[in-house]
């Protein structure tokens, strides 16, 4: 049976668990704001260090960037000003270079069946072009050197020109080393 006292002290006891319990609950809470708080800030920080890092490695690709540009550029002009020279200081060799180029390049390209099929007879009509115009260069270069004197029959005639002074020159170095022989004992 339950007696006056005994709810008294029931009630008391209620009252301090829930109390406690409260107190516990509070203190969860605090706990867990705090936690989360903890938890933003790590997020924020690591937010802010992702996006400092982020905009370093942007101005470094940028600067990557503009440097390849910068060497692109000046390899360029180098290249432009290597051509224009050598193509003021041989023009013909320059050509020869440049259709042999054309040639390996468009042996080494791959022709498609829509490329067939699409530019068949421009193909054909661009081959005929091409090889008229390797005829007319290859004649014309061809003239050039006949003009300046650099052909087959000029360049057979140098050699047998060089032949003839080299014969002629070992004749008299043979024969000044016989005499020189000849010379030294009779002394």
């Amino acid at each position: 049976m339950t007696t006056p006292a005994n709810d008294d002290r029931n009630e008391g006891v209620f009252a301090s668990a829930a109390h406690k319990v409260g107190d516990a609950a509070s203190n969860a809470s605090h706990a867990v704001t705090e936690a989360a708080a903890a938890a933003s800030e790590k997020v924020t920080d690591a937010a802010h260090a992702a996006k400092i890092k982020a905009a370093d490695t942007a101005a470094v690709i940028r600067d990557k960037a503009a440097d390849a540009y910068d060497a692109a550029r000046d390899k360029a002009s180098s290249a432009r000003d290597t051509a224009a020279t050598g193509f003021d200081s041989a023009p013909l060799a320059v050509l020869a270079g440049g259709i042999a180029l054309g040639a390996i390049l468009g042996a080494l390209l791959p022709r498609t069946e829509r490329e067939t099929e699409l530019l068949g007879p421009v193909a054909s009509k661009a081959t005929d072009a091409a090889r008229s115009a390797f005829v007319a260069a290859k004649s014309a270069g061809q003239d050039k050197l006949d003009e300046l004197g650099i052909n087959k029959e000029a360049a057979r005639a140098k050699v047998d020109q060089l032949v003839d002074t080299a014969s002629q020159a070992a004749t008299s170095a043979g024969a000044a080393a016989k005499d020189a022989v000849r010379t030294r004992s009779d002394v």
